[in-house]
């Protein structure tokens, strides 16, 4: 295994990490797939923004790009599927 010097940090994200997922889950008994898909196909360009937020972090429109690249991608592919 691999040793953290922040083994706080580490158990907080993976706490974030499963309630992510729980609330995943969560929305697909309320929501249609298509709106939980496209929310979750967002979530990285929702992470920058609240780090620029929250954390006062520098985004670049490099940065928004990266983010949004994979977005499209899926979006291209979800249509010739």
């Amino acid at each position: 295994l691999v040793r953290t010097a922040q083994p706080g940090g580490q158990i907080l994200r993976a706490s974030l990490l499963l309630g992510s997922t729980l609330c995943n889950f969560f929305a697909l008994s309320y929501l249609p797939l298509a709106e939980v898909k496209a929310i979750s196909f967002i979530s990285p360009l929702l992470v920058t923004l609240f780090a620029v937020w929250l954390l006062q972090e520098k985004a670049s429109p490099a940065k928004m790009k990266t983010r949004l690249r994979p977005c499209s991608t899926r979006r291209s592919s979800a249509v010739w599927c």
